[in-house]
């Protein structure tokens, strides 16, 4: 069934999805001003960001564009979060750590080991779009 985005009753909300090797996941944005921003850049093209393990815990990679900070608060993140690091590091944890983060989404996993596996130890080119659903 297509979505039909110009019925006033149909709510078209965005979905994340990151894909690699043309595997994918879906992530559910946050409802925050970094998310709107970053949604606003991805609404029209997809972005491939090159991203490496940072100290065994998570996935880091470089925006090429700088995006609104939220809050840059201590935030505590789990495997699956996504989050950005001074409005222009965009980071995909499979461990838990605590820094300074705006939230961006989460992908609902059971573990950390199924992130790492996802993407793989070493380095991966990351393509993030938006698919649209009601």
């Amino acid at each position: 069934m297509e979505l039909d985005i110009n019925n006033p009753n149909i709510k078209p909300r965005p979905v994340l999805v990151v894909e690699v090797n043309k595997k994918r996941l879906y992530a559910s944005l946050e409802e925050n001003p970094t998310s709107e921003d970053f949604i606003s850049k991805l609404a029209s093209k997809s972005l491939e960001i090159p991203m490496s393990d940072f100290k065994e815990f998570e996935k880091v990679g470089d925006l090429p564009f700088e995006v609104v900070r939220t809050d840059d608060a201590y935030v505590y993140v789990k495997a699956g979060d996504i989050v950005i690091h001074e409005g222009k590091t965009i980071i995909i944890s499979y461990d838990t750590n605590r820094w300074q983060f705006s939230k961006l989404a989460s992908i609902n996993v059971k573990n950390g080991r199924e992130i790492l596996d996802f993407f793989g130890e070493k380095d991966a080119v990351v393509k993030f779009f938006l698919e649209w659903q009601e």
